[in-house]
């Protein structure tokens, strides 16, 4: 999946955010089972960005809050949560 990747300035509580757009990544993949509103997804790129904490996936149409990161075996897991405000 493609997903864009932001850093997220603004509250959780506001609907616009104010969002610095980081860049893209062509890679991300569920780490386990399609989970939509709190999905697990797996990075294998070492060049993923550490300053963002949001998150775009445009096959979903939504957008993520990234609430923590896992390292395991070359792999960093980014554990998300939906932005409903932003993504409906």
């Amino acid at each position: 999946m493609r997903a864009t990747l932001y850093k997220n300035k603004s509250d959780e509580r506001y609907i616009s955010k104010d969002l610095e757009s980081i860049g893209t990544y062509n890679n991300l993949v569920f780490k386990d089972d399609e989970d939509l509103v709190t999905p697990t997804f797996k990075v294998t790129d070492s060049s993923f960005s550490e300053e963002c904490n949001y998150i775009y996936v445009n096959e979903l149409g939504r957008y993520y809050y990234i609430r923590s990161r896992r390292f395991s075996r070359q792999c960093l897991f980014l554990e998300c949560q939906v932005d409903v405000l932003m993504s409906f």
